[in-house]
C-alpha cells in the first residue's frame, strides 16, 4: 500500500516539476502491455491517473500562457530554438557525449572526439552484454529510451531537447551498465567518468557561467562616470545577484529582441557618460544588428578594450573620444 501511495504522489507531481519527464509516462503503459499486466492491474493504473487530470485541469490556463510565450519568444528570437534544444543530429550527438564523458569540451575538436570515441567503447559493449539479459533489463531500456524518443520528436514542434533535460534518464543509464557488468569494462567506465570529472573540476573554462568574475571586474575597473548597459530591457539577473550596486547598471532595450529605439534608449543611458561597460552576452541572439554598438560609435565612443568571461563572453569596455589597444 505504501509503496503504491509513493508511486501515486510522484507519479501525479511528475508534470508540475518539469514539463520533459512528461515523456516517461508512455512508459507506464508500454511496460503493463510487455508484461500482460491483468485488469487489477490497469484498473489501478485509471484510478492513479485521477488525481493527474483533476490537477491538470486547474493547470491548463497556466499551461496556455506559459506556451503563447513560448510561441512568442520563437517567433521574436527563432534562433532561440538552437539554444534551447532542437531535434538535430548534433543534439543527439551531445546527449550521448555528456552521458558518457560528462559536461566539458574542449576548442581542440580533434582531442574531445578522440575521448568521447574512447569512451563511448566500453559503455556500448556493456549495453551489449546488457542485452543478453534483456527480460530482466527492459524496464530500464525503457526508461532510457522511450522518453528520448518522444522528446527528440517531440522537439520538431517546440525545441526541448537538450542534455541536462533528461537527467532523468541517466539512472537507466548506469542500471545498463551496471547489467551487463564485466569488472574491466566497468573500471574503464570508471576511469572515463574520473577523467571527465577531474578535468571539469581542474580546468575553470567547463565551469558554469563566470558572472561573479565579470561583475568584479566592472565594479573594480569602472571609473566614477561609467555605467554598464546590455542589450535586454534589464541586467541579467545572474548579473544583478552578484551586483554590489557600485557601477549604474541598466538594460538599453525595451524588449528581449532590440529594435530601433534600442539605439535612442542607449544614446539616453550613456549621455554625459565618460566610459560603457557594455556585455556582448546574447547580444548575437537579442542584438543581431548591433543597434547598441552602432549607437555607442555614433555618439563618439571608441572600444578601448575587452575582456572576456568563462559562459558570459566580452564584455566591451567603450570612452568617449578615446582608442587603445584591445585588451585579451
Amino acid at each position: 500500500v505504501i509503496d503504491w501511495f509513493l508511486l501515486l504522489t510522484f507519479y501525479t507531481l511528475l508534470p508540475f516539476s518539469d514539463y520533459v519527464p512528461v515523456f516517461l509516462y508512455p512508459v507506464f503503459v508500454i511496460y503493463p502491455f510487455i508484461k500482460k499486466a491483468d485488469r487489477s492491474w490497469w484498473t489501478k493504473f485509471i484510478v492513479m491517473n485521477i488525481p493527474l487530470a483533476a490537477l491538470g485541469v486547474f493547470w491548463l490556463p497556466i499551461f496556455q500562457i506559459q506556451g503563447e510565450k513560448g510561441r512568442w519568444l520563437l517567433q521574436i528570437l527563432p534562433a532561440w530554438r538552437d539554444i534551447a534544444g532542437g531535434a538535430t543530429f548534433k543534439e543527439l550527438g551531445v546527449f550521448w557525449s555528456k552521458f558518457v564523458l560528462g559536461r566539458i569540451s574542449f576548442y581542440n575538436k580533434y582531442l574531445y572526439y578522440s575521448l568521447i570515441f574512447a569512451s563511448s567503447l566500453p559503455v556500448l559493449a556493456l549495453f551489449v552484454r546488457s542485452l543478453k539479459k534483456f527480460k530482466e533489463s527492459e524496464i530500464f531500456w525503457l526508461w532510457l529510451t522511450v522518453p528520448v524518443f518522444f522528446g527528440f520528436f517531440a522537439s520538431l514542434i517546440f525545441p526541448a531537447f537538450i542534455y541536462f533535460r533528461f537527467i532523468f534518464v541517466l539512472p537507466a543509464f548506469y542500471f545498463l551498465i551496471a547489467y551487463g557488468a564485466n569488472k574491466y569494462l566497468l573500471a574503464l567506465v570508471l576511469i572515463f567518468n574520473l577523467v571527465g570529472w577531474g578535468i571539469y573540476a581542474i580546468d575553470k573554462n567547463q565551469w558554469r557561467e563566470d558572472w561573479r568574475g565579470a561583475v568584479s571586474y566592472v565594479e573594480q575597473s569602472a571609473g566614477p562616470n561609467e555605467v554598464a548597459i546590455f542589450e535586454n530591457p534589464e541586467p541579467f539577473a545572474p548579473y544583478r545577484w552578484y551586483w554590489n550596486g557600485k557601477v549604474p547598471s541598466f538594460g538599453a532595450s525595451d524588449s528581449i529582441s532590440a529594435t530601433v529605439k534600442t539605439e535612442s534608449l542607449t544614446t539616453q543611458l550613456a549621455k554625459n557618460k565618460s566610459g560603457v561597460y557594455y556585455f556582448e552576452y546574447l547580444g548575437a541572439l537579442q542584438d543581431p544588428q548591433n543597434f547598441v554598438q552602432s549607437a555607442l560609435a555614433r555618439d563618439g565612443f571608441s572600444e578601448t578594450g575587452r575582456v572576456s568571461f568563462n559562459g558570459v563572453g566580452f564584455i566591451i569596455h567603450y570612452q568617449k573620444g578615446k582608442n587603445y589597444a584591445y585588451l585579451y
